[in-house]
């Protein structure tokens, strides 16, 4: 192969411009030698989706390629792995990206282990099934009734009680730097409503938004809860399935100027934010609440 004609600082600023101005395809230019797939790898990794109804133009379903360039990964979406076994694929990709700050897990009951979850330390976005996650954390909480453990004995229940009577260290957070929260579908029911918020305020300090999938009659039974437990709380998000974004024409089940009602096609709003860097779902609702504010104080 001839030497380049150009020097090579000024051949790397063609190339990350061709691809970041979507003037080549990436993984095709990438081929051309050595260097240019060093230079361009670091952008071609930065968002991975591995789902059923998007062609993504890597093997996503390979563990070879997180082994390769799990470093260069910030954004990752697992919702497909084929015919491979969910659980435990999605606990060996997401352990050999170190760096993830977004984390999209869109499977129910998905058993993610929480070592996994947080040794990511730079992680901000997560979209996941929460109330699995919460029910993770304290593994012998019943479903149907989480003040009690579904293992508890009456002998264990009056040590707890003599437990609870000693002043106990809250426990650390398990995700202190987490800011963005989709809990992709309803959250809880209304009799572990106060549970789950006092979860999410204890593990989730500087969650500033959540978003949650519909809602039911029940709802504002829910969300005040969460409203008052999470004192940081900038934006609550309501997601309607829909063509485009767009602020939804139904009103919100709960009259506060943090709750934003939202049609979206989720896949393409989750990858337009992580490619454009803050364009999507979580930008147009702070623009929502944003102007809501303007107009009381105004």
């Amino acid at each position: 192969m001839d030497p380049p004609i150009l020097p090579p600082e000024l051949e790397r600023i063609i190339f990350l411009y061709a691809y970041k101005n979507k003037l080549c395809n990436g993984h095709d230019v990438a081929l051309v030698a050595k260097r240019v797939h060093e230079w361009l790898s670091p952008l071609l990794f930065d968002v991975v989706i591995s789902h059923f109804n998007r062609d993504f133009p890597v093997r996503t379903n390979d563990l070879s390629t997180y082994q390769t360039y799990g470093n260069y990964i910030h954004h990752l979406l697992l919702a497909s792995v084929g015919d491979l076994d969910f659980d435990q694929v999605v606990n060996a990709y997401v352990s050999l990206c170190p760096n993830l700050t977004n984390l999209a897990i869109w499977k129910r009951n998905c058993r993610i282990r929480l070592d996994v979850l947080t040794n990511l330390n730079h992680l901000t976005h997560l979209s996941i099934d929460v109330p699995y996650l919460i029910y993770s954390i304290h593994p012998t909480v019943s479903e149907s009734d989480p003040s009690v453990s579904s293992h508890d004995t009456h002998g264990e229940m009056e040590q707890s009680r003599e437990t609870e009577q000693v002043p106990q260290a809250p426990p650390p957070p398990m995700f202190p730097n987490l800011t963005h929260l989709d809990a992709m579908g309803t959250p809880f029911d209304t009799a572990n409503a106060n549970f789950f918020s006092s979860q999410l305020a204890t593990h989730f300090p500087s969650l500033t938004h959540i978003g949650f999938l519909h809602w039911t009659a029940e709802t504002p039974s829910v969300l005040n809860p969460i409203l008052s437990s999470l004192q940081s709380l900038k934006v609550l998000v309501w997601w309607r399935p829909g063509p485009v974004l767009s602020e939804s024409t139904i009103s919100p089940p709960v009259d506060d100027v943090r709750i934003v009602s939202l049609s979206t096609n989720r896949l393409k709003d989750w990858e337009d934010w992580a490619r454009e860097n803050g364009v999507g779902v979580w930008a147009v609702a702070d623009e929502i609440v944003e102007r809501r504010r303007s107009e009381q104080a105004g």
